[in-house]
């Protein structure tokens, strides 16, 4: 593989040549001295020093401006001369000749250098002109570069500054997402203390609830004690009533007693009351006390009692006007352990099922909720159904005592 050159795009130059040293051949003609001799007395004989050795070298130009390189050319060793022993006649032809040995090599060394500094020069002149070229190709090249550089340059200033922008309205945002978590933060603060306060007002309601229903609770057998006074109130008017007829027979049977005889009898004082006349259905069926009907008591709440009073006002009006298909609400009971799974709706649609009547069903009631110990509130879809209901539980009340009437409310 060729070896590169240290400037890019030329190959590697080839070395030079070594040219091998002259060796200088032996004249024949000129006899070879002896050795010369020492003479007594006037010390060592006299020598002519070998000469120096010559080097010639070939220094390169500067490859691309900065590189340079030596070549070794030639390395010549003049071989040593004898020591000139013989008379100055006989060395003359053999110093001529090596010196025109050393003129033809010194010629020749000449030559050789030019020609090499000759190719030496035109290979820097054509690397200098390629190189010219290839560095005028590279600035056109870097000069375009440098455009679009400038122009990459801008509008990465501009991307910079809406980057920037962007950075600022970002940083507002967060300024303002930060006030509106704050703001949530205080909201969800109050909602907290409003939902501590509701738990609080809830568990109040709850005791409220609880000792409303302990007062319901010891409310209720005075109620039923009310109710059983108003059903002996109405026995006891009822006796008055027979004994007002009785009074009134006996005093008509001495009128007639006083008219047959002549005499006026003496008419017996009997208590005067303020109670209304007796009632004809005693004067005509005359009864004992002890077989006069029992009313049983109805249970209603505390705000539907039958006061006297409500009770003439609605008689002297008669009965409100209503709609037969309007919704109609039932008070029921008491009836304990209605449902043993809190469901009274399913448990009141049972006792609607077990009565099996044509006037009402499964689908007459809208729906049942509990309004006191054992009593509920049942809501049916008209009153026409909420009356059957009524007159069936007043024949056969699905437990002892258990009784039923429409809410006026």
């Amino acid at each position: 593989m060729p070896k590169q050159s240290p400037i890019k795009g030329l190959p590697a130059t080839k070395s030079l040549p070594i040219i091998p040293p002259i060796v200088p051949e032996a004249d024949p003609n000129v006899p070879v001295p002896p050795p010369a001799r020492p003479v007594r007395g006037k010390g060592a004989a006299t020598t002519v020093p070998p000469a120096a050795p010559t080097t010639a070298t070939a220094t390169s130009s500067k490859a691309y401006g900065k590189k340079k390189a030596k070549t070794i050319v030639q390395e010549d060793t003049i071989p040593h001369i004898a020591p000139n022993t013989a008379p100055e006649s006989s060395i003359a032809p053999a110093l001529r000749s090596v010196n025109a040995k050393i003129s033809l090599v010194n010629k020749r060394i000449d030559e050789l250098e030019a020609v090499r500094l000759a190719d030496i020069a035109a290979r820097l002149h054509k690397v200098e002109e390629d190189d010219v070229v290839i560095l005028a190709d590279r600035l056109d090249i870097v000069e375009t570069s440098n455009e679009g550089f400038g122009e990459r340059l801008s509008k990465l200033e501009k991307a910079s500054e809406s980057m920037w922008t962007r950075m600022n309205d970002m940083q507002a945002n967060v300024s303002r997402i930060d006030s509106t978590v704050n703001k949530m933060k205080d909201e969800v603060g109050l909602a907290l203390d409003t939902a501590n306060w509701a738990r609080t007002t809830a568990d109040e309601i709850q005791d409220s609830v609880d000792h409303a229903k302990e007062d319901i609770s010891s409310i209720y057998p005075a109620v039923q004690s009310l109710e059983a006074l108003n059903g002996e109130m109405s026995e006891l008017r009822g006796r008055v009533d027979f004994l007002s007829g009785s009074v009134n027979a006996v005093r008509g049977s001495i009128t007639n007693i006083s008219k047959v005889s002549g005499s006026a009898p003496v008419a017996p004082s009997f208590p005067t009351t303020t109670h209304s006349p007796p009632n004809p259905h005693y004067l005509a069926n005359p009864s004992p006390p002890s077989a006069l009907p029992v009313r049983t008591p109805q249970l209603r709440p505390s705000r539907d009692l039958p006061y006297r009073a409500a009770r003439e006002a609605r008689a002297a009006t008669g009965p409100p006007a209503y709609q037969a298909d309007q919704p109609a609400i039932v008070l029921y009971g008491p009836h304990s352990n209605l449902s043993h799974d809190g469901n009274h709706h399913a448990a009141v649609i049972e006792i609607l099922i077990a009565y099996n009547s044509t006037a009402f069903g499964r689908a007459s009631i809208q729906s049942t909720r509990s309004v006191a110990c054992d009593h509920y509130s049942i809501k049916f879809h008209n009153r026409r159904s909420a009356e059957a209901f009524v007159a069936c539980v007043a024949h056969n009340p699905p437990v002892p005592g258990a009784i039923a009437h429409i809410s006026n409310n």
